[in-house]
């Protein structure tokens, strides 16, 4: 519970920080959302399945409460979160605060979708890439190829504004986060067709990340799990 406290802390720092200086964040910072997703879900999935399932349900119910505070401007928080959606909005967003309720979802529905998510996760020879869909997708994936791409990227796909390093990066971030689990030994032995399945998921979620003018926090993860639960 302290880790967890400690990455809210962070994003409201980061938060009342941009607020502070009155900037807009750029595409890099609004991308510390997605790292502390990854930073709150890996160990949830791992220690406290059953607490992380209730918890994102009732954090997304929770969301879309305090939209309507920011919608109202009800005091004592609707002001606060308003100037909080005016330097973190994205061209997604409009009048609706969507991009972070996406993300939340997106991080999610693997694990609300999943016949038997925390029996899973609670096996003696789990697999919980699969719930980890999400996670890999837009938490690592999204976040590598917008970072490296916007950064110093240079050769750009045909009629978008996507790199192909950022691409790259999307693929290579995502396999090395399962390597590393694996090597931890928090996935056991995977099958060759587990394994072409993973590289296939991760593959075909970079290519659409770069192509896609969706709203891939929600695309991305619903590609990768379709994939990984052939």
């Amino acid at each position: 519970m302290m880790y967890w406290s400690f990455c809210t802390g962070v994003a409201i720092l980061s938060v009342s920080n941009q607020i502070f200086y009155a900037k807009k964040a750029s595409t890099g910072k609004r991308k510390i959302f997605h790292i502390l997703c990854v930073a709150v879900y890996i160990p949830g999935l791992l220690c406290k399945c059953s607490l992380l399932y209730l918890a994102s349900g009732m954090l997304t119910g929770a969301f879309f409460f305090l939209e309507i505070l920011r919608l109202l401007r009800m005091p004592p928080l609707g002001i606060h979160l308003h100037d909080g959606f005016v330097v973190f909005s994205d061209e997604k967003d409009t009048l609706v605060a969507l991009t972070p309720i996406y993300l939340l979802v997106g991080c999610s529905i693997p694990i609300w979708i999943h016949p038997s998510p925390c029996d899973v996760t609670d096996s003696g020879l789990f697999n919980m890439i699969p719930l980890m869909s999400g996670l890999l997708a837009i938490g690592l994936g999204d976040t590598a190829a917008s970072i490296v791409g916007s950064s110093c990227g240079r050769v750009h796909w045909p009629r978008s504004k996507k790199t192909f390093e950022g691409t790259i990066a999307c693929m290579l971030t995502q396999a090395g986060m399962v390597y590393l689990l694996a090597y931890l030994n928090f996935i056991y032995t995977l099958s060759h067709i587990e394994l072409v399945k993973i590289g296939l998921s991760i593959i075909v979620s970079s290519i659409v990340e770069a192509k896609t003018s969706q709203v891939d926090n929600l695309v991305l993860p619903l590609i990768t799990y379709i994939i990984l639960m052939i």
